[in-house]
């Protein structure tokens, strides 16, 4: 995942996201400063839209609920933000505490 600025077009980051496993969907928090970016890799990672700009949360990602199993699962948060909602491969829905990471 690399940030750029949609009206000029310059890159606005390095590679703020490397993973062996595919990025099938990113989603903004609906009230803080913060995005996801669900993996193929069974887990939701958090990252930071302020200083440090694009900093990936390496203490807290959601995982342990869903899997995605080669499928194209997205996820999305509540309109308060307080709940992530993550599609799995087996056709259940999870959902995970926005601040604890819980299940």
């Amino acid at each position: 995942v690399v940030a750029w600025d949609l009206r000029s077009g310059a890159i606005m980051s390095n590679q703020i996201y490397s993973e062996l496993y595919t990025c099938t969907a990113l989603k903004l928090h609906p009230t803080t400063d913060h995005f996801v970016a669900q993996s193929h890799a069974n887990y939701i990672a958090l990252f930071s839209t302020a200083s440090p700009r694009y900093a990936m949360n390496k203490r807290k990602r959601y995982e342990g609920g869903h899997s995605s199993a080669g499928y194209p699962v997205t996820c999305a948060f509540s309109p308060d933000g307080d709940v992530v909602a993550s599609g799995s491969s087996d056709g259940a829905i999870c959902y995970y505490d926005y601040q604890t990471a819980r299940v």
